[in-house]
């Protein structure tokens, strides 16, 4: 059977019961769409791209129904989706660029949209002659005729998941229609979902474990599914609480950092009346899972009912499909390792998924690793992908791989980890990406970007890798610097402020340290290569050599330069709003007329910015101002303006 074909059934069993229901900024419901109602819009747009012979669609939309309609319409015509991001107007450069991308390796493909994204495309020039046409779907589910629909095959490409490409180009991931119903198969029993079941999300939605939990899981199963946005969660965590405590929620799911930002910044105004005692399972994937997550959230949350053992750690790739391994008892298991406190053990993710196998292997040697013994972790199963999009190269190194003693076609992951009764932890990754609340970075392109500051600091000779805090993965940065250089205060204050500087401007990251180690000292292999999990291992130890270290807590420090300190403009309200961004930002001087494209704001930072401007100023200021008024003074203008 099909995922189209399952929701089709379970239409005819529930009529019109919700199926998602979506909330707004505030937490208020905004939209229902019950199952019959969603058929009968995703059937007509699905007659609609049939009837114009689209093949591959890109769907570049916000948060929101539109995106689910015509995904599913989009597997029902048969024509190959391919989920981004959303377009907007604050990074519209950045959106552009990928999109050009994905259509130059995708083919011919049009791109489905909503109203606000289709005004801001049909203002630009340049997109990629692959790109047909750019189409404004508001409003066609409801217009278009019903129709007679292509016959689908379990392995017609349904969906070509791209990653992120912070190692390299971009790779599509290619999913075909059975590994979509075997996913929600999956993970449906992984969790006991069923139709009593309702969620609660706000992960985004292209990414390949939200789109299985947020779109497929109550299709499946014929559940019901909250959504709202992400930006919504990380200015006001709360909200996930309330949206659980108010619908009963039984399930949801978040990454790592989404716990522990619930966990911090949730006031205990803020959780007045909520009851999570209607939460069963809590999912947690997508980042590196530490104990003190699951110490930290239930801590917090347990005076609001929450069971103990209600988290469930889950481990999976866009490759392998979200579900290759699962512990079925709630209750996580951890095993310390010898170089970290009990406390930072990491979780036990359970044995392999039905019908998945799962091995540790010695990439050198391809040999079973032994119990305990750390390998590449290799995947065989029926989600498993059979490929990357028109990538034959990279697919002969990764999937299909063969081992002596264990019959299957195996994908290899390029994680780290090891066995334990058959039960999988996670140590690293082969090729190190450092994972930084939820986003990828390369060590190397990071290194790369700090050698470039100055002839001081030699190439090859910096080492990027991130630890486990109570606060969350930290990146840290071990650089060798001559003993003449380390002996003036001033020569490592200033190269410390350079280098947090290429960090930020090059990568949109923070450094939580900078080590200063002797020339020679960092390690490397026989041919020179830097050894990083060995560097993080002795700076975990203690036995790094050190000349001197630089930390500056949650530092964030923008591209900027200045000779003063600009002066007070005489106007208290606007230097208090000048205060709370250089506090937010984390930033020792704002030129008031910089546009803040400049400062190249991630979204966590843009959502926690327009939050504290609503809590100071006591008005409404939805996160996308920032991209409408992008400096300074024109911000102060609006908020002087409603106050």
């Amino acid at each position: 059977m099909l995922i189209t074909e399952k929701i089709l059934a379970n239409c005819k069993l529930v009529n019109n019961k919700p199926l998602f229901i979506t909330l707004d900024g505030n937490g208020q419901r905004n939209k229902t769409l019950g199952y019959s109602d969603f058929i009968g819009q995703t059937l007509a747009l699905a007659s609609w791209l049939n009837a114009e012979g689209y093949k591959k669609a890109v769907l570049a939309y916000g948060p929101g129904l539109d995106f689910i309609v015509s995904f599913y319409a989009c597997l029902f015509a048969g024509v190959i989706a391919v989920p981004l991001p959303e377009i907007t107007e604050g990074k519209l450069e950045e959106d552009l660029q990928k999109l050009n991308a994905i259509g130059g390796d995708i083919g011919d493909c049009i791109v489905l949209v909503d109203n606000q994204a289709y005004q801001l495309l049909q203002q630009q020039s340049g997109l990629h002659k692959n790109i047909r046409n750019i189409i404004d779907t508001t409003g066609l589910s409801l217009l278009a005729q019903q129709q007679t629909l292509p016959v689908l095959k379990p392995d017609d490409i349904a969906c070509l998941l791209y990653t992120s490409g912070s190692t390299g180009t971009p790779k599509g991931v290619i999913i075909r229609h059975k590994d979509f119903y075997y996913n929600a198969a999956s993970l449906a029993e992984a969790c006991a979902f069923t139709s009593a079941s309702i969620g609660v999300s706000w992960m985004p939605q292209y990414h390949s474990f939200a789109l299985v939990f947020n779109a497929l899981l109550p299709a499946y199963t014929a559940g019901t599914m909250v959504l709202f946005a992400p930006y919504t969660f990380i200015a006001q965590p709360h909200r996930w609480l309330h949206a659980i405590s108010e619908y009963r929620a039984t399930h949801s799911a978040a990454p790592t950092f989404g716990y522990l930002q619930a966990a911090r910044n949730c006031t205990d105004e803020q959780l007045e009346g909520i009851d999570l005692s209607s939460w069963q399972v809590g999912l947690i994937a997508a980042e590196p899972i530490k104990s003190f997550v699951f110490d930290t959230f239930f801590k917090r949350f347990a005076a609001s009912g929450l069971e103990s053992e209600f988290l469930k750690p889950l481990y999976g790739l866009s490759e392998t499909g979200p579900i290759s391994c699962v512990r079925y008892q709630q209750a996580p298991f951890f095993k310390s390792e010898n170089t970290r406190a009990q406390s930072l053990s990491n979780a036990c993710l359970g044995s392999a998924f039905t019908d998945t196998k799962i091995v540790c292997v010695n990439p050198d040697t391809r040999q079973i690793c032994a119990d305990l013994e750390v390998g590449e972790i290799w995947v065989s199963g029926p989600s498993v992908s059979s490929g990357y999009w028109r990538n034959d190269d990279i697919n002969e190194q990764v999937f299909n791989q063969a081992l002596a003693t264990i019959p299957g076609d195996f994908f290899r992951t390029g994680d780290l980890g090891y066995l334990w009764n058959n039960e999988l932890y996670i140590t690293g990754r082969l090729k190190e990406i450092l994972i930084i609340n939820g986003k990828n970075h390369a060590p190397q392109e990071i290194e790369w970007a700090v050698q470039q500051i100055s002839p001081l600091l030699a190439n090859n000779a910096t080492a990027a890798f991130s630890v486990a805090t109570r606060e969350g993965e930290k990146i840290i940065l071990a650089q060798e610097i001559t003993e003449e250089i380390a002996s003036t205060a001033t020569n490592i204050d200033a190269i410390y402020r350079a280098i947090l500087q290429a960090a930020y401007r090059v990568h949109n990251i923070q450094l939580a340290s900078v080590v200063f180690t002797p020339v020679g000292a960092i390690p490397r292999t026989a041919g020179g290569k830097i050894r990083r999990s060995y560097c993080k291992e002795l700076f975990e130890q203690q036995r790094l050599p050190v000349l001197a270290i630089r930390t500056k807590d949650d530092a964030i420090t923008a591209n900027l330069t200045a000779t003063r300190q600009l002066p007070s403009s005489g106007n208290p309200l606007e230097d208090q709003l000048y205060a709370l961004f250089l506090k937010k930002l984390s930033l020792d001087l704002l030129p008031r007329d910089l546009e803040l494209d400049a400062i190249n704001l991630d979204s966590l930072q843009v959502a926690e910015l327009a939050a504290s401007i609503e809590a100071t100023f006591k008005i409404s200021f939805p996160s996308t101002l920032l991209f409408k008024y992008k400096n300074f003074h024109a911000i102060y203008s609006y908020i002087e303006a409603r106050i």
